[in-house]
């Protein structure tokens, strides 16, 4: 232990590489400076086995792999991104989302409140829970885009962190620059990988502390004109304190496309790939597709499945050297192959989203479709 200006210095055995070594020294240096003054200086030492004694270690010509080597980089460089590049450049609305009609009209009155000075009137978050690929992310940026808000779209990897305490201060973060930016939507994707129950076994502490920072930030919007939408599979899993009234109060079931849906979700798909593609419009006539037959042979197909669908026929049409009209029946094996190759639903995780819609009492038509499509 020695003594210098009456502070203390304790000899530490470092870990790691020499360049470890150097970050700590910089870190040291930068944090010890802000109490104690610039002049300020840390020194690590090195052991010289030859002579027997510490020795100062140098550090000059140690470089490291990235550019601009400081504490901010090494620590909070998922803050930073987040910080950077989770704004929505091009604002979407309704009439960009194919189907869910039900689902877009309960967000329509949460904007006709707002319409009439009510602003959010109270409601602090929305969660969209259902089947993967039914369009949860999509309605959220149309939300976002007919209520002229901001749209910071948030992923687990925004905020989880392997260093302790960072997570916490990601979503501080995050909310800092939400309500400055406001109005706006703070979109939290799967939130099930971040927000599950805290009484889970393999909860550890930091991330309960997590949990706890997420309830903090909701109770701080009640002077904020920000909205939270999150998503999620699995509904179950989540801390029942994130989703009771006065956090995310609003649940909303997103169903897969029934068969109207799927209609409409060919129709919209190809319209919109012909547009964004050099596409010899001869090659694929929409005026003579039948529709209607294609939503009859793609049942239990998710959006995202009709959208992928929608896409190989168009790159087909772009590709085709020949004059072949593009049929039904040629859309119609494109469909059959692509069930073939695996849906993205299972029946095991549409009976679990049944259970969950019952549990919660949700009331809807689609139920009795849904549980008759897949019995």
């Amino acid at each position: 232990m020695l003594k210098n200006f009456g502070l203390h210095y304790q000899v530490l055995k470092l870990p790691g590489t020499i360049i470890n070594s150097k970050k700590i020294q910089e870190i040291l240096c930068s944090e010890l400076a802000q109490k104690f003054g610039s002049s300020f200086r840390v020194q690590i030492m090195a052991p010289d086995y030859q002579l027997q004694k510490l020795i100062p270690a140098s550090f000059d010509h140690i470089h490291y792999p990235s550019k601009n080597p400081t504490y901010g980089d090494a620590v909070n460089r998922n803050a930073r991104q987040t910080s950077t590049r989770k704004v929505q450049e091009k604002k979407i609305s309704f009439q960009d989302v194919a189907g869910l009609s039900a689902e877009k009209e309960k967000l329509r009155k949460l904007l006709l409140l707002q319409e009439k000075g009510l602003h959010t009137a109270g409601i602090r978050g929305i969660l969209l829970f259902g089947l993967p690929g039914c369009g949860k992310t999509l309605l959220s940026q149309a939300f976002a885009g007919e209520s002229n808000r901001y749209f910071f779209n948030i992923s687990p990897a925004d905020i989880k962190s392997k260093w302790i305490g960072e997570s916490q201060q990601n979503i501080r973060r995050i909310f800092a620059q939400a309500k400055k930016r406001s109005p706006s939507v703070v979109f939290i994707d799967e939130l099930d990988s971040v927000g599950f129950s805290r009484v889970e076994e393999q909860a550890h502490t930091d991330q309960k502390a997590t949990i706890t920072q997420l309830l903090i930030e909701f109770n701080n919007l009640h002077d904020s004109d920000v909205v939270v939408i999150a998503t999620t599979n699995f509904i179950s899993v989540l801390d029942s304190a994130l989703i009771r009234s006065g956090r995310l109060g609003w649940k909303i079931p997103i169903f897969p496309p029934d068969q109207n849906e799927r209609h409409d979700l060919f129709r919209f798909h190809l319209s919109r790939f012909l547009d964004q593609y050099p596409v010899n419009k001869d090659l694929l006539n929409l005026d003579l597709i039948d529709f209607a037959a294609l939503a009859e042979r793609s049942k239990r197909f998710v959006s995202s499945d009709i959208e992928a669908v929608c896409q190989e026929v168009v790159h087909t049409a772009v590709l085709e050297e020949g004059d072949a009209l593009l049929t039904t029946s040629d859309i119609s094996l494109y469909i059959d192959n692509f069930q073939e190759s695996g849906l993205t639903l299972t029946p095991e995780s549409v009976h679990h989203f049944l259970d969950e819609c019952r549990r919660l009492s949700i009331k809807s038509p689609k139920i009795q479709w849904l549980e008759t499509e897949w019995k």
